[in-house]
């Protein structure tokens, strides 16, 4: 974590290779405080040999960035869904409305799971996450996270299960700081 000088504001950081890759844009209390953490942060990169590359940034605020010589790449979008209000009903949603029946057919299910989880369920969720593993993958804990039983536990864990109840995948739900929001 990189603080500025007056330490009224912060840039979350990871050096990869000669990258200094920075998940979304410093936490300040007001906008001239932001600027100046940027301004700070870029000449600390300069400095120390670091190309800055901001990930995870929202498209409001990427005129922070403007004038820098950077480049905005869209590389995934947010997305957010009211869920009172999503319905398999209409013809835009025709493909997935088949997917759900066949799915179902096959005895595929979807489950929640309220914390405090049993470990029984985190058990079999480990086991969807070895396997992933096990295929070359890493997990990317700055940014995505990494498995934990004890964090997992007191999270709502949402799952697809086959016809035997083996978890075929599974996603938790990490509270927002908005009302009504999760991650």
């Amino acid at each position: 974590i990189f603080f500025t000088a007056d330490r009224s504001a912060f840039v979350a950081y990871k050096i990869a290779k000669n990258y200094a890759v920075v998940l979304e844009k410093p936490v300040a209390p007001d906008d001239k405080s932001l600027r100046f953490a940027l301004r700070q942060f870029e000449q600390f990169c300069k400095e120390s040999g670091l190309q800055p590359i901001y990930y995870r940034v929202l498209a409001d605020d990427l005129a922070l960035f403007r004038g820098k010589k950077r480049k905005a790449l869209r590389i995934g979008q947010e997305a957010v869904a009211d869920v009172q209000a999503f319905s398999l009903d209409g013809k835009s949603v025709k493909p997935l409305r088949n997917a759900v029946n066949r799915a179902e057919k096959e005895g595929v299910k979807f489950q929640v799971y309220e914390a405090p989880v049993r470990m029984g369920v985190l058990q079999k969720c480990k086991a969807v996450s070895d396997a992933w593993l096990a295929e070359g993958r890493r997990e990317i804990a700055f940014s995505s996270g990494i498995f934990s039983f004890g964090e997992l536990r007191q999270q709502t864990i949402l799952t697809v299960e086959d016809a035997e109840e083996r978890v075929v995948a599974f996603v938790n739900l990490i509270p927002d700081y908005a009302y009504g929001e999760a991650t």
